[in-house]
């Protein structure tokens, strides 16, 4: 019951704590999708210089990015929770460069570890190594004259090593003449005398180990031969793979050429030509009548009045400053005018445009500001994503292009 009541307590913590994570996610999600991203630009032109700036906020403290132009120089700089974010960067990066070659923020190079701790570990002088070298030399020589002595016979190789470490040629003295045959070890040489060498038994496990080294030379030729015999199969496969995929590109080669050449001749031509005008003017047709249909004009209805809507949103909400252009044609000044009247009523009246008639310049002074929000746009999105028309639209279009 205990231990029941324990697995129910962490079931329910565990639970608390993943609803206490999906609120907050959510909450965010709100928060992002419901706080606007409040935008304003200054722009600032006369004959001299020319200067564009900009700044983007996120509930004010949170994000800002800011970014200028002025006199072809750009800035850029992001600040998150009051934090300057590429100034950390720039910051961080200039100091992993000046610790990577050793240098400080400055450039100076910085104090070795042996000036800062000391001087380190003394060095003996040379007379007193070589005569340490040589005590050591002498007392490792003297051990092993005192191991080979307490071995005595013992420390010879056994009949069956000795026989293994036999070459070919010295089985062939031993056997025929009786010479000294020398044993190659990894303490040195060993001699080994024939009268306490060869006895019968070692004769023997000479003739074996003959035997059994033949045969394994036999092996080892049989399996290079198998696989020599492999590797040249391969090749031939290889080779015979390539032949045939060359010869399948020569005879698609020859089939090209023969289609340019004639490929049924002028008839032929003249039927495929009109197969892709008909294809074409199948196309053309079956636009014109999308365009024309029920279907289309309500989805356009639907996208222009949702479109615009988001426009709207997007525009600056507020433009002031002012504006001051001429041209070196007075009547093309007075032209521009009669546009900007034209809709001088809808521009914001804290919008000031002076004509200049009697010289050519171009001077502004402006401040533009406003505010997205992400909810209305994804609204409007979704309400034109939801119309049947559009939908109906987006099927029709794929199924034609499946076709």
């Amino acid at each position: 019951m205990g231990f029941l009541t324990i697995l129910l307590h962490v079931l329910l913590t565990i639970g608390k704590v993943l609803l206490i994570i999906l609120a907050v996610v959510l909450a965010l999600l709100i928060l992002i999708l419901c706080a606007p991203f409040c935008y304003r630009a200054q722009v600032r032109k006369d004959a001299e210089s020319f200067a564009a700036g900009g700044l983007v906020s996120w509930l004010w403290i949170v994000l800002r990015v800011k970014f200028g132009l002025k006199e072809k120089q750009t800035s850029f700089e992001v600040w998150f929770l009051g934090i300057p974010v590429m100034r950390l960067l720039r910051f961080i990066k200039k100091k992993k460069g000046g610790a990577a070659d050793g240098t400080d923020e400055e450039g100076r190079k910085k104090p070795s570890g042996k000036k800062l701790f000391g001087r380190g570990p003394k060095k003996r002088p040379p007379e007193a190594e070589t005569a340490a070298t040589q005590e050591a030399a002498e007392a490792e020589t003297a051990a092993t004259q005192e191991a080979a002595e307490d071995a005595g016979p013992q420390n010879l190789l056994s009949e069956e090593d000795r026989n293994d470490q036999l070459t070919d040629e010295e089985l062939q003295k031993l056997s025929s003449d009786g010479q000294t045959v020398q044993d190659k070890t990894s303490t040195g040489q060993v001699q080994v005398r024939p009268d306490e060498a060869l006895t019968e038994n070692s004769g023997q496990s000479l003739k074996q180990r003959a035997a059994r080294q033949k045969k394994a030379l036999e092996k080892r030729r049989a399996a290079r031969s198998r696989e020599r015999e492999r590797r040249q199969e391969a090749r031939q496969e290889a080779r015979a793979r390539r032949k045939e995929a060359q010869e399948q590109k020569a005879a698609a080669r020859r089939a090209r050429a023969k289609e340019r050449r004639g490929g049924g001749g002028f008839g032929a031509k003249l039927r495929r030509a009109k197969e892709k005008l008909s294809s074409l003017f199948e196309k053309l047709r079956w636009g014109w009548e999308l365009i024309h249909s029920d279907m289309f004009k309500g989805a356009l209805a639907v996208v222009r009045k949702q479109g615009i809507g988001m426009l709207r949103h997007i525009m600056p909400r507020r433009i002031s400053g002012f504006v001051r252009f001429g041209f070196d044609d007075p009547s093309r000044t007075g032209q521009v005018t009669g546009i900007i009247a034209m809709v001088y009523p809808k521009l914001p009246k804290k919008l000031k445009v002076q004509p200049v008639f009697d010289e050519k310049c171009l001077d502004a002074d402006l401040t533009i500001r406003g505010h997205i929000c992400l909810i209305c746009l994804l609204f409007r999105g979704i309400m034109i994503l939801l119309n049947k028309n559009v939908r109906s639209l987006i099927k029709t279009i794929k199924s034609a292009k499946r076709t």
